[in-house]
């Protein structure tokens, strides 16, 4: 999966010609920032109000090409602005996404690869809003079912934590489609432990290491049988995580919650259902803490199951598992989905369900 990101945020400017732009530098990488894409992509880039609804300002949407060596330097891009919008100061946003359906990630089913005609190197780029007001924040937008959609800002810095990852993409565009038709022939393989979990009334939920929330505030709009929710993650997470649940209506909770201090007594003392985890493991050093929180939310609590979703980045990963279980923590069921990457070797996202045997 790769993600389109500015270089530079949306700026209104006025060209050489005397007319309003919005302008901006945008680049493509994988979720980490780690590499680029090398593929040649054609791009559009449009204005949206903040509604969504589109804007002709400039006629139809400009298109710009995007080639393998554009990484570094990022690729400059603008769309005219009408004078009657300006007056108007009505708030627009920059939008960037691929041209071709095959190549837009701007739904759950796209991240799943679930499309109506099916290609050999299917990899999708991941869409990008922002606007001119100097948030520090970009947005992704995706939609699902019967014309709902998840809004999820992101940093538009270089913190990785404040970003969304393939593993927390993935697992909720999983989430979305368990037990609903999908628009393509090929099954997703099924969690029946999961869905047993789910189906129970009175839910309480508990995410950790939520980063912007997207698994989280997904399950949330998903579940009307959801009691309690709480999205946790360390301080420098608060603002982010934050925003997009003041986005949410039933909103989830949040705490921070550093697994290597005591957890708070309000979070301690609640008969959690199900413990969130995404894309948690890349960093061995933190596992142990992680482990250990996890223990310590099980205790007195038999029946807790935890569901975690994880790109393998690297074998030091492997002392998670080693880790669970001599904790006493067994995987009740696991699947695997494929990962397509545009012009790179295919990834998978790993899904496990983590009970403790009676």
């Amino acid at each position: 999966m790769h993600y389109i990101r500015f270089l530079k945020s949306p700026k209104s400017i006025t060209d050489s010609r005397g007319k309003h732009v919005l302008s901006a530098v945008i680049t493509i990488t994988t979720d980490l920032g780690d590499s680029f894409l090398c593929s040649d992509l054609s791009l559009l880039v449009e204005l949206e109000d903040t509604d969504g609804t589109k804007l002709v300002d400039g006629g139809r949407a400009k298109e710009y090409l995007w080639t393998g060596s554009d990484g570094f330097k990022g690729l400059p891009v603008e769309i005219p602005i009408r004078k009657q919008t300006m007056r108007a100061s009505v708030e627009v946003k920059m939008v960037v996404r691929a041209r071709e359906e095959l190549r837009m990630v701007e739904s759950f089913d796209h991240a799943l690869g679930n499309r109506l005609n099916f290609v050999e190197d299917g990899g999708g780029v991941v869409a990008l809003r922002g606007n001119a007001q100097g948030s520090g924040m970009v947005e992704r937008v995706f939609r699902y079912g019967d014309g709902q959609k998840i809004q999820i800002w992101e940093e538009a810095g270089e913190s990785i934590a404040r970003h969304i990852w393939d593993a927390g993409l993935i697992l909720s565009a999983y989430l979305s489609s368990v037990g609903k038709p999908l628009p393509t022939s090929r099954p997703l393989p099924q969690l029946p432990t999961l869905q047993t979990v789910l189906s129970k009334s009175d839910l309480h939920i508990l995410e950790l290491g939520a980063g912007c929330g997207i698994v989280g505030i997904t399950l949330r709009q998903l579940l009307p049988n959801i009691s309690q929710i709480i999205l946790t993650d360390l301080p420098e997470a608060t603002s982010i995580l934050t925003h997009n649940i003041s986005l949410c209506s039933p909103a989830p909770g949040h705490s921070v919650l550093d697994w290597s201090v005591p957890i708070p007594l309000p979070i301690a003392s609640t008969q959690w259902n199900l413990i969130l985890v995404a894309d948690c493991t890349y960093n061995p050093d933190v596992v142990p803490d992680l482990v250990k929180t996890l223990g310590r939310l099980a205790e007195g609590n038999k029946d807790l199951m935890v569901l975690l979703a994880m790109k393998v980045r690297h074998e030091s990963e492997a002392v998670f598992f080693t880790l669970m279980n001599e904790g006493g923590w067994a995987i009740r069921e696991s699947i695997k989905l494929p990962l397509p990457v545009l012009g790179g070797e295919d990834e998978e996202i790993e899904i496990f369900v983590f009970g403790i045997p009676v």
